[in-house]
């Protein structure tokens, strides 16, 4: 988008210097116009370039709280126990308990023959004490759904604003390159809409411990410890523990809606060159001189970010909240802009306005504990209007 602005506003400087073309005769002005301090004021619609925005969203929970897998998960590992020590280890598909011999227990079951395994460790086949066999038990416990983080880059659409500007010309010499000199103070305010769909992944967090059957035959699935005492044994103690990020099988959906409310106020130099126009096109558009400005700029923007997410299980849903952040903020800035000024009606006091600028600010950010949009504010426009001097 930034591109085709960029394109038109270069076509739009050609074809303002070939209106503007430069006399090689002498210049002469008709009676005293522009010899003497005026004002001129003139109003009109402008086109801005597309802003850039930037989304970016952190893991929560399928509540929309902020939490990584492993605070959403948090319970799953108090569940399991540490590896190191002793504990009663609860799993989805099993159980380890602690048992009265010192890290052995009978106290042990698992659902699914599938659990039953080739081991993951290496042993060392020539000492047959460190090979008592190569089958282990797998026991797997999932901890709670999260939703993963996401950043996306986007941009509004080239927008239209209305503007409004006032000059004041102090002074006039035939003799300067640059034969005007005066100050301008204008406003502008451009409104901006985008959007964004977002479809979410959401991770679950398991833990898979291996046990290490050391050559015992275990009961026929399901197994949920002996009748009577005395049972084989297991180690209490996982030999391998893997840690995972899957999908949970749920879905996640969000869009989300920013909004600027870009107030600009500027104050700056003004210098004009008056020629008479040598061109077919200057004659024809009545052309009567380019202009040049720079000075600073005080924006008021008012960044909101509004954003409904919806977490579903196949059709039923599981998750639904909306979040919503605003900032509002004065940001200094600076602008350098070149147009020029066209003739219309016979007594020269109306006339058209045209004007390309560029604008130099800060961007402004709306946040909240999960998600921000930012919002670059710097960009090119192109004004026309229409105003008349006195």
């Amino acid at each position: 988008m930034k591109t085709k602005f960029l394109s038109s506003t270069v076509l739009y400087c050609f074809m303002m210097s070939h209106a503007q073309a430069e006399s090689k005769s002498v210049i002469t002005f008709e009676g005293d116009k522009g010899s003497s301090p005026r004002w001129e004021i003139h109003g009109g619609l402008g086109i801005r370039q597309s802003f850039d925005v930037g989304l970016i969203s952190g893991p929560m929970t399928l509540n929309g709280a902020p939490g990584s897998l492993e605070q959403n998960s948090s319970a799953l590992f108090s569940g399991v126990g540490a590896v190191d020590s002793e504990a009663n280890r609860t799993y989805d598909d099993g159980f380890v308990n602690i048992g009265s011999q010192f890290n052995l227990t009978t106290n042990w079951g698992y659902e699914n023959a599938s659990q039953v395994r080739q081991s993951s460790q290496q042993w060392d086949s020539s000492q047959p004490w460190d090979s008592p066999g190569n089958q282990s038990l797998y026991l797997t416990a999932s901890g709670g759904a999260g939703i993963a983080g996401y950043r996306h880059a986007t941009g509004s659409d080239e927008e239209a604003f209305p503007y409004i500007e006032a000059r004041r010309w102090l002074d006039f010499d035939p003799n300067s390159y640059w034969q005007e000199r005066g100050f301008v103070i204008s406003w502008s305010w451009i409104p901006m809409d985008t959007g964004h769909n977002e479809n979410l992944s959401v991770n679950r967090q398991s833990i898979t411990d291996e046990f290490f059957l050391y050559g015992i035959q275990p009961p026929s699935a399901p197994y949920s410890g002996p009748a009577l005492p005395p049972g084989p044994l297991l180690d209490n103690l996982p030999i391998d523990r893997q840690i995972s990020d899957a999908s949970s099988g749920l879905s996640g959906f969000t869009n989300t809606n920013v909004d600027l409310d870009l107030q600009t106020f500027s104050l700056g130099g003004i210098v004009r060159r008056i020629e008479p126009s040598q061109s077919q096109l200057g004659r024809l558009l009545r052309a009567e001189g380019i202009d040049v400005q720079a000075g600073l700029a005080l924006n008021y923007a008012k960044l909101t970010m509004n954003s409904q997410t919806t977490v579903r299980d196949q059709n039923e849903v599981v998750g639904n909240f909306d979040q919503k952040s605003q900032k509002s903020k004065f940001l200094p800035g600076l602008y350098v802009a070149v147009g020029s000024v066209f003739d219309i009606g016979e007594d020269e006091s109306w006339k058209i306005f045209s004007q390309v600028r560029f604008d130099l600010s800060d961007s402004i950010q709306a946040s909240n504990q999960v998600s921000s949009a930012k919002a670059d504010l710097d960009g090119f426009s192109v004004n026309l209007g229409i105003g008349f001097q006195w």
